[in-house]
């Protein structure tokens, strides 16, 4: 079971143990506690489902654990190669490599937002 605090001014983190251990475990770098408890809640889906993988005990990297996770999950095929495309267009180039436990929601908050100015300047728009 997952817990949420608030571990800065500005800064969330998701607290938790892992295989009954007597010391928690975090996921830090939340930018609202919003953030935090969706993340929470997704990591208790995935244990439900049995694909999640503890970011801090381990070295898998992001393209590893997407070999694993791709197969497990049940949806339209339309969906699936809608999520292949954009794993191998946007998310494996920039995390692919990248531990799971070495990607901070800092990281992927920086990164969408140069992906959203990237787009948007392709296509001639300002970024509100």
């Amino acid at each position: 079971m997952a817990w949420v605090e608030q571990s800065g001014q500005h800064s969330w983190r998701v607290r938790y143990r892992h295989n009954g251990a007597a010391s928690a475990r975090s996921v830090g770098g939340f930018r609202s506690e919003h953030d935090a408890r969706a993340y929470a809640a997704d990591m208790a889906t995935d244990q439900r489902r049995g694909t999640w993988i503890d970011p801090t005990a381990t070295r898998t990297t992001l393209a590893e654990w997407v070999q694993r996770w791709l197969p497990a999950i049940d949806l339209d095929e339309r969906t699936l190669e809608s999520y292949r495309s954009r794993l191998r267009c946007h998310i494996l180039p920039r995390f692919g490599a990248t531990a799971l436990g070495a990607i901070t929601a800092l990281d992927i908050n920086l990164w969408t937002k140069t992906l959203a100015q990237r787009c948007c300047a392709e296509a001639g728009e300002d970024v509100a």
